[in-house]
């Protein structure tokens, strides 16, 4: 899983389709608890790149390029993490 479209010592032999996921969450942010809200967004973000590696797996991809995240506040106190890329079948160089 890379953030980037190239991968190093590999190329892309197929695309195999676009994967995704979104992860909602309370963030309710009180001063001296950063530490906390920092702990939930990466497990969000784990949770989301676990959920696109099963996503992969079923059309025969063995990696996942060109990964975006992003987040939104949604109401009050409400975040929502997401994350995309492309599934691929990758082949070393």
């Amino acid at each position: 899983m890379i953030t980037t479209a190239v991968l190093q010592g590999g190329v892309a032999e197929s695309c195999k389709e676009i994967v995704g996921a979104e992860t909602v969450m309370e963030a309710n942010i009180v001063r001296g608890q950063s530490g906390a809200c920092v702990k939930k967004a990466t497990k969000a973000l784990k949770n989301a790149a676990d959920e696109m590696k099963k996503q992969a797996e079923a059309p025969g991809a063995n990696a996942i390029i060109g990964i975006g995240y992003d987040f939104e506040t949604i109401g009050q106190g409400m975040v929502m993490f997401a994350a995309a890329g492309a599934a691929v079948y990758a082949v070393r160089q």
